[in-house]
């Protein structure tokens, strides 16, 4: 069954949506760009799971203090754990598939302001 296309927010575009998870299409947006990062957000509820489908994207994850930048790879499956706090940064021509549960919203995810920014380049 097709489902019409529907921006959740910036950048985000729900492909897929039932009762228990939802895939979309995330595309470069103010939301995930490269550049200067001020916050991290988690998700208390749901892993989500990331393949890159063209283009370039890095997940930056914060664990006690510490960030990690992965750089993804086309066509390979990635999961950020709940609770886990990430940013993903796009290049203009990138597209990424996610899924997550579909209760994720506001009210189950938590969002940080960074003490200092950091610095996320495309490599």
């Amino acid at each position: 069954m097709l489902l019409e296309k529907k921006a959740e927010k910036e950048g985000f575009d729900i492909a897929f949506k039932n009762a228990k998870f939802k895939c979309a299409f995330i595309k470069h947006s103010n939301a995930y760009s490269f550049g200067k990062v001020y916050e991290m957000k988690r998700h208390n509820k749901t892993d989500e799971i990331f393949v890159l489908l063209k283009g370039k994207a890095v997940m930056l994850t914060m664990e006690e203090g510490k960030f990690l930048e992965t750089e993804l790879e086309k066509n390979t499956a990635y999961s950020v754990q709940k609770g886990t706090w990430h940013y993903l940064a796009l290049s203009e021509d990138a597209q990424v598939f996610v899924t997550e549960n579909t209760d994720t919203d506001s009210s189950n995810t938590d969002v940080t302001e960074l003490e200092k920014e950091y610095l996320l380049q495309m490599k």
